[in-house]
């Protein structure tokens, strides 16, 4: 699934079919090559981050969580990885060696497990696993 994909879609409470937010954004954790949380807008919670784990299925029409109780802030776990990861399409892609590898134009993911298939630029695409830092300023991977 594409990030351009999730976007916008709706956010839906398995316990109680309403729903709980928007897909505003994902929180990427490129340690791991995978997505780390949604970021909700128009949230009805107490927080704005949906975490991977808690995600029950992602669909083409809908996310599935399990209710408004499972939304949260940007915790210690999080809040190192959610300002890097706002405005994900149009930053720079960066080599390990310095060298420009395009705007990152999409990211392909998979919908089940969240993990990172691809970072998709208009020169082509980039393995996930090579995904090594994202910062406010660029992404970086590593040289194939």
């Amino acid at each position: 699934m594409l990030l351009s994909e999730l976007s916008g879609l709706t956010v839906m409470s398995k316990a109680d079919a309403t729903a709980i937010g928007t897909v505003d954004g994902i929180v990427i954790d490129p340690a791991a090559s995978r997505v780390a949380a949604l970021r909700l807008a128009k949230t009805s919670g107490a927080g704005s981050y949906l975490a991977w784990p808690d995600i029950h299925a992602v669909g083409p029409d809908a996310v599935m969580a399990p209710g408004r109780g499972a939304l949260r802030d940007a915790d210690e776990e999080l809040a190192p990885l959610t300002a890097a990861s706002r405005d994900l399409p149009g930053k720079r892609v960066l080599t390990d060696h310095g060298e420009e590898a395009g705007t990152l134009q999409d990211i392909d993911f998979d919908p089940r497990t969240g993990g990172v298939s691809a970072l998709l630029t208009a020169g082509g695409s980039i393995p996930g696993t090579h995904l090594i830092g994202v910062g406010s300023y660029a992404v970086v991977v590593r040289t194939p």
